[in-house]
């Protein structure tokens, strides 16, 4: 078997023929994004060569058969495939080509893992009886392999957390919450790729957004992974795919489409990647601000809840004094290392309640805070509070426990008054950063 070496490169030929060209050779596709051409919607510059134009319906999926085919032969086991398709009406009918070619990549051996909807933003300004005008297309995302695929989720988190994230931040991963199955990606308006060439033959060739490339090359691929396009067109995803540090392969039938290539779609990805690098960095910034103050809202409200929890059965436990130190990766499943210092009045029933603390955080919910605890246990001294307020002097509070939690035991004629001290910072001007941040 040969190796492929052909990297960076937008090759002239018929997709039909990947599946002889490359049959001895051993897979060497890690990511393919691509859009075929619709049935019999647009003329390509009258090759006849052309898949979809001219064909009935069946030589169309007889043709797209033999091309994914091919597709799936060179294809490494671990790769994924992204195929962004929509609907067309033909006859008064809408054909649901979705369907149609979800099922067919499925019998080639693809695994269907996903529906994205892909929303434009805008498209032609007309609609039809019984056609509302379209704004949407489908992506559709296979697998070659059920399990072992890359799947970077991290790399396309976003931060756009709900009011609540404060109050339940064990809740919310520290590494941004992962978009929703609904992609806003805006096309480029009409007369827009003027600077970039020759406007007709850009539209003709129906590129779609830098950013959309982006975020599957990211989510989908590593730095020096080959992303193949077997209908190239325009080669958005090549150029991006080359900006993110990736090799890329696309082929195509029209020789006019290498030329633009060359002398628009590069320059136009090359216009947009100012913007893109900016909000990459933007988003890794916020995103460690982000990571850092859940991560000290989880210690905050863990060292509170325990207290309650205590509290409630050994009224003797009056406080809790807390620190943390904060792990810059993730250490061993952990986020960081939470230091609680219990404050006890009386110390008879010390036993029983590092006894009771060790069953309820190894417990839910208090185990799903990802941190790792340690615990220490003092005798609490009235005299020494304005000392201990100098050593945390974050996030001290005083309130009555629960009455509900207490009123059971007769023994107790006070409901205590808990403590809560700690040296973790807040800062509100970085709340306020990450609530404005947006998707």
């Amino acid at each position: 078997m040969n190796d492929f070496n052909e990297f960076n490169i937008y090759k002239l030929m018929n997709a039909e023929a990947l599946i002889d060209t490359y049959k001895d050779y051993n897979p060497f596709v890690d990511l393919v994004i691509t859009s075929p051409p619709y049935w019999d919607a647009k003329d390509y510059e009258g090759n006849s060569q052309q898949t979809g134009y001219g064909q009935t319906f069946e030589e169309y999926i007889d043709s797209l058969k033999k091309i994914f085919t091919g597709v799936y032969n060179i294809s490494k086991e671990t790769a994924s495939l992204y195929l962004i398709i929509d609907t067309i009406k033909r006859n008064d009918r809408l054909i649901r080509l979705p369907d149609e070619l979800a099922k067919l990549l499925e019998n080639i051996g693809w695994y269907h893992k996903d529906t994205i909807i892909w929303n434009k933003g805008k498209t032609l300004p007309w609609s039809r009886k019984g056609q509302i005008r379209n704004v949407f297309e489908y992506i559709l995302f296979f697998s070659k392999n059920p399990k072992e695929y890359t799947y970077n989720e991290n790399q396309i988190t976003v931060l756009n957390p709900k009011e609540w994230w404060k109050n339940y931040p064990e809740r919310y991963s520290r590494l941004g919450i992962i978009p929703s199955n609904i992609w806003d990606f805006t096309i480029p308006a009409q007369g827009s790729w003027g600077s970039y060439g020759d406007e007709e033959k850009l539209q003709h060739a129906c590129p779609f957004p830098a950013r959309l490339a982006h975020r599957m090359i990211q989510l989908s691929s590593n730095p020096n992974d080959l992303v193949f396009d077997p209908f190239a067109g325009s080669g958005v995803t090549l150029r991006v795919s080359e900006k993110l540090g990736r090799r890329y392969f696309g082929v195509e039938i029209n020789s006019e489409y290498k030329d633009l290539f060359n002398s628009a779609t590069k320059l136009y990805v090359d216009s947009e990647w100012n913007d893109i690098k900016k909000s990459d960095e933007e988003r890794e910034r916020l995103l460690e601000v982000y990571k850092i103050m859940t991560t000290k809202l989880r210690c905050i409200k863990y060292a509170k809840l325990m207290l309650k929890k205590v509290s409630e059965k050994y009224p003797e436990c009056v406080g809790i004094l807390s620190s943390y130190e904060y792990y810059d990766k993730n250490e061993g499943g952990y986020y960081a290392e939470l230091m609680c210092d219990f404050l006890l009045k009386q110390e008879e029933n010390k036993d029983q309640i590092v006894k009771y603390v060790n069953e309820i955080i190894s417990k839910a919910p208090m185990s799903k805070y990802n941190l790792s605890v340690k615990i220490q246990y003092n005798k609490y001294e009235a005299t020494k509070i304005k000392e201990l307020v100098k050593k945390y002097p974050y996030g001290y509070e005083t309130f009555k426990a629960s009455e509900q939690a207490f009123k059971s035991n007769r023994f107790i004629k006070e409901i205590p008054e808990l403590i809560i001290m700690s040296d973790i910072a807040i800062s509100e001007k970085d709340i306020k950063k990450i609530e404005k941040a947006e998707s």
